[in-house]
């Protein structure tokens, strides 16, 4: 493959459908083996999260009201107990298998989806020859983020939709922007951090996705509305909204009180929930860790900007139009921040959110044959690695109880996030820049 100048290892077959067949096996072997250990979960009496969701769906059904039909840990606005009604019809053992098997298409479908186009982007030529290329990626990220997707599937939760929706953003966002935005509108009614893409299309002048992104958002979070009706529909959503309050440690007496961490849980790896854990850990008011967040933050936004910068690359420049290979890649750089920069700055994350970290390491994949630089690759499986065992290791009950807890203390997670991003926009933006002027450093801008 002289476009990558790699080679593949002697071990593997010469054939690229061989080696597409074996790369596929290791995707569908990991993801079939953790829905089995699901499902025997489910059926031996632990359904985990699901039941949560279960319960609002089958409150919704009865019109009772969903978050007490969820003990108050059903903490989502009340689209997706509206969805997931159909499965409030059946018993939770069997609800919870088919949500599993809808997990599995959703897991599945994401990966091809941004696996595909990130390979399609990165290396046109070579992966419509050899389609072995976008497997291996595949396969890759999904062996580095395999026990985040078994912690998904085991707890039955919703991280699958949100992977396939960024996903599809990226799919759609230059092209069909109306779609990416349907496809924001949708999984914000999930996790509300998925709004960071508006100002993101604003910035890039993509106002059909930005407006897309806010009207299905609306449309998604009323859309139970014709079936509970406004005046409970807008309960719900003050409910919610009430929820977010309260992780945030303001007092919402009034209003129905939803089981939600606060943000210095310390079980959240985020570098908002170090922060705050150690503001209030030292009595130091609210007001001292928003300006510190505040800091970190444009520190981090600088280093991705001096890091594109030096080679040559404008990370989101206020213009449109341009729809060539390397304005595509940086793109597709843009979006990997936007992602991690959601990770690592969430006011919430646990290990199991970290999944979606799952299309950075897609990314990491695809550069990883294309850098030709040494010492440049070795940084990045460093990152890649790094961030991989960030939430993993030390692992629970092995080595010292307050390693583990130190290292979630300090948000170690969200900060691996944040350095992989780095390191992805330098190597990424070097790479864009050198296939675009091979002989030495020009200007490529990202523009869609």
């Amino acid at each position: 493959m002289p476009e990558t100048g790699f080679a593949w290892p002697r071990f593997l077959p010469k054939t690229a459908e061989k080696r597409r067949l074996i790369f596929a096996s290791i995707i569908g072997g990991l993801i079939l083996i953790f829905a089995a250990h699901a499902t025997g979960r489910v059926w031996s009496g632990y359904a985990d999260d699901f039941k949560h969701f279960y319960r609002a769906a089958h409150g919704m059904l009865r019109g009772e009201n969903i978050y007490a039909a969820g003990l108050g840990r059903y903490v989502y606005p009340p689209l997706l107990a509206f969805l997931l009604q159909p499965l409030g019809l059946l018993s939770l053992n069997t609800a919870a298998t088919l949500w599993i098997l809808v997990n599995v298409a959703l897991v599945l479908t994401a990966v091809v989806v941004a696996t595909t186009e990130i390979t399609n982007r990165w290396m046109p030529e070579s992966s419509g020859k050899d389609l072995s290329i976008r497997w291996a990626i595949a396969a890759f990220a999904v062996v580095l983020a395999a026990d985040k997707i078994h912690i998904v599937f085991t707890q039955g939760q919703t991280d699958f939709v949100m992977l396939l929706g960024f996903a599809c953003v990226l799919r759609w966002m230059e092209r069909r922007p109306w779609l990416a935005g349907l496809a924001i509108g949708f999984i914000a009614n999930i996790k509300y951090f998925s709004l960071i893409f508006v100002p993101y299309f604003l910035l890039k002048k993509n106002f059909r996705a930005a407006f897309s992104s806010l009207a299905t958002f609306v449309f998604f979070l009323w859309l139970p509305a014709i079936e509970v009706g406004l005046k409970r529909t807008t309960e719900y959503l003050t409910i919610a909204g009430g929820g977010l309050l309260h992780m945030t440690g303001a007092q919402v007496h009034h209003l129905q009180r939803l089981y939600i961490r606060p943000i210095t849980w310390d079980h959240s790896v985020s570098i908002t929930s170090a922060v705050f854990r150690m503001s209030r850990g030292r009595g130091l008011p609210d007001g001292f860790a928003v300006a510190l967040l505040i800091l970190v933050f444009c520190l981090g936004m600088l280093l991705l900007i001096i890091a594109a910068r030096r080679a040559g690359v404008r990370l989101v420049p206020f213009g449109s139009g341009d729809d060539s290979p390397q304005t595509r890649q940086v793109t597709s750089l843009e979006w990997a921040i936007l992602i991690g920069i959601a990770l690592a700055f969430s006011p919430q994350a646990t290990a199991r959110h970290m999944v979606l970290a799952l299309l950075l390491y897609a990314v990491g994949g695809a550069l990883l044959l294309l850098e030709r630089v040494p010492k440049a690759r070795r940084l990045l499986v460093v990152a890649l690695l790094a961030m991989a065992g960030a939430t993993s290791l030390p692992p629970p009950g092995l080595g010292p109880a307050w390693l583990l807890n130190s290292w979630r203390a300090i948000g170690g997670a969200g900060w691996c996030g944040l350095f992989l991003t780095v390191v992805l926009v330098w190597i990424g933006s070097r790479t864009a820049r050198d296939a675009m002027w091979p002989r030495g450093p020009q200007q490529v801008t990202g523009r869609n």
